[in-house]
């Protein structure tokens, strides 16, 4: 019987967050996550900031 390793991101009360079957899935998922939440905020100050702009 062949074991399977899981690899799992949890919280500091011992939730997990995150579960990946493969260690460069798990790293290209984290990854993606971060890079796609820069943009998010990214884009929010854009909003804001345009916003901002027209009641100069």
């Amino acid at each position: 019987m062949e074991t399977k390793t899981r690899y799992t991101m949890v919280n500091k009360r011992g939730e997990e967050i995150y579960h990946a079957d493969s260690f460069l899935g798990f790293i290209g998922s984290t990854f993606l996550v971060q890079f796609l939440g820069c943009i998010v905020i990214c884009i929010i100050g854009m909003i804001i900031c345009g916003i901002a702009s027209i009641f100069n």
